[in-house]
């Protein structure tokens, strides 16, 4: 009788600790920020983000050298693009720039 107690208890044990082996692997995502400052007062409604002449967003200007940063941070693929950013029509900044995964790329509006 204490064999096949032991038994049941070792069957009972055996199935029940046996999930299966789980990885989970993670990194980093691939993706990259922009962040546009410059006077906030100047740029209230916002500018106009244009990627790669393909994608285009409307984008808040956050104030430079503040004593709170809240900057607001806008999701952008990596690699090299052509970044354009437009206030009422009016080109700001039209340049090339390349981005790393992870990498926060910085405009300063004059």
């Amino acid at each position: 009788m204490k064999k096949l107690l032991i038994l049941v208890v070792g069957i009972l044990f055996a199935t029940a600790s046996c999930t299966g082996i789980k990885t989970v692997t993670k990194g980093l995502e691939n993706e990259s920020f922009l962040v546009v400052f410059g006077d906030a007062k100047t740029y209230e409604e916002g500018v106009d983000v244009i990627l790669d002449d393909q994608s285009s967003f409307k984008a808040e200007v956050s104030k430079a050298n503040g004593k709170l940063p809240r900057e607001t941070k806008y999701t952008i693929p990596t690699g090299k693009h052509k970044l354009e950013i437009k206030f009422k029509n009016t080109t700001l900044y039209s340049k090339t720039i390349f981005t790393s995964s992870q990498e926060t790329k910085t405009i300063t509006l004059p």
